[in-house]
């Protein structure tokens, strides 16, 4: 410490020892010095202390320069003051970082500890309890519990106070709240304070975790009428099932087709699904894909015990997609010359049980082949009929070349279809 900072330390060591801010058996130690520190003073300014004989005989010494009653009072007063200023700078040193590491290991063993119940449900009122426990030896007072829930968690009082508690005792308490949304839901964070020796602490936010919310009370099933094929339209069905004593009020499905489905409407509203009853909605798709295919999902919102509710996504499920099949022969040259024009024939069956118009060949050649009219098409093929059509093309070189391939395009019902192109082959150019 520097000698300019000696008086002004000599100056907080005395109200930190005399209002015993260190705390402590040697705060108390040290305030009773300090007492009779004082009583001493007064004693000696009162010229008491001269009937002691070694302070006597300290007033008889004197130094040239020095003021008589300087000697007396550096002993008599600053020297038994010295312990009261060395236990200062210990306090505000290693008896602060001691007191800082003991106030932490506190801290650190109040524990909040949640429960939530196994099954919760959506629009239905639920709770999460915590237990406070005060396992050190001072008291803990102020102490607050806030779940910072999210949007899809309706809680009207998310705080809550428990007062005070005592060392080694614990108290309980809960918080109510809805859940507005079905499915793996994220409950939040807690924040927890509380107040000890007059400090204040806050527990880091902890999580509540990711649990399953139910709807048990709604049943909700999908069904596709029938068959699926590509370009023609067909039933998809939803049943709603209110297996609960409350009324569903307000139902509304918003649906999210995937891509090449299609359908008049993606929101629908429905009635009111009063208690034991069944509400089916039934509306027309048309898939433009010709394999199998995840149809999309829909969402559910409706209004239960005073709350909107949401359920989703719920998954229309996936369905195989029957596509028209077409049988496509090649009637390829027998042999192929350079800058000798010939010409691939295609014959095509319709072996399906629809009409196909727009039937489109489009060849994909390498540049090694010229071609002038590399698209041809047929107007319509009845089911269970054939038709013939040729593309023609030319080599400009000689060698082995590979012919590319043979696209293939129809519509039905005015839905483009597209099938797996045709490999041409590799041929040799003489």
């Amino acid at each position: 410490m520097k000698l300019l900072e000696l008086p002004a330390g000599i100056i907080k060591s005395f109200p930190h020892a005399l209002l015993n801010r260190a705390g402590g058996i040697m705060g108390i130690f040290f305030q009773l010095y300090l007492l009779i520190w004082i009583l001493w003073i007064a004693f000696f300014v009162s010229g008491s202390a001269n009937s002691i004989p070694e302070i006597a005989y300290l007033q008889t010494l004197t130094y040239p320069g020095v003021p008589l009653f300087l000697l007396p009072a550096v002993i008599c007063i600053l020297v038994p003051y010295l312990p009261v200023y060395l236990f200062w700078i210990y306090d505000r040193t290693v008896g602060a970082k001691r007191r800082r590491k003991k106030e932490m290991k506190a801290y650190e063993s109040v524990k909040a500890d949640f429960s939530i119940p196994s099954r919760m449900e959506v629009g239905m009122g639920s709770s999460v309890s915590f237990q406070i426990s005060n396992p050190t030896k001072s008291k803990i007072e102020n102490i607050w519990v806030r779940s910072i829930f999210p949007e899809c968690i309706r809680c009207d009082s998310p705080e809550v106070s428990l007062g005070m508690l005592k060392p080694g005792t614990s108290k309980s308490v809960s918080i109510s709240f809805v859940p507005l949304c079905a499915g793996k839901a994220d409950l939040g964070l807690v924040d927890f304070y509380f107040e000890m020796n007059g400090k204040e602490f806050r527990k880091e936010p902890f999580p509540l975790g990711t649990h399953e919310i139910t709807h048990s009370y709604l049943d909700i099933n999908t069904t596709v009428l029938g068959l699926l094929k590509f370009g023609h339209t067909a039933p998809l069905q939803v049943n709603l099932s209110n297996n609960s004593q409350m009324p569903l009020t307000g139902p509304s499905l918003k649906c999210f087709f995937s891509r090449n489905i299609d359908s008049d409407s993606s929101l629908f509203t429905l009635e009111d699904i009063v208690p034991g009853s069944e509400s089916i909605l039934s509306f027309d798709i048309i898939p433009k894909v010709n394999h199998e295919a995840s149809l999309g999902y829909f969402n559910l919102r409706f209004h239960v015990n005073g709350n909107e509710c949401y359920i989703g996504p719920v998954d229309f499920g996936k369905y195989q997609i029957i596509s028209p099949e077409l049988d496509v022969r090649m009637n390829m040259p027998t042999a192929f010359y350079k800058d000798v024009p010939v010409s691939i024939g295609i014959i095509v069956d319709n072996l399906s049980e629809d009409s196909l118009s727009n039937v489109c060949f489009t060849s994909c050649f390498s540049s090694q082949i010229e071609c002038e009219a590399p698209i041809v098409s047929i107007p319509d093929i009845e089911p269970g009929s054939s038709r013939y059509t040729s593309i023609a093309m030319k080599p400009v070189t000689g060698g082995k070349v590979d012919l590319g391939n043979l696209n293939i395009s129809f519509e039905v019902n005015g839905n483009l279809c597209y099938k797996e192109p045709i490999a041409l082959g590799t041929y040799r150019i003489t």
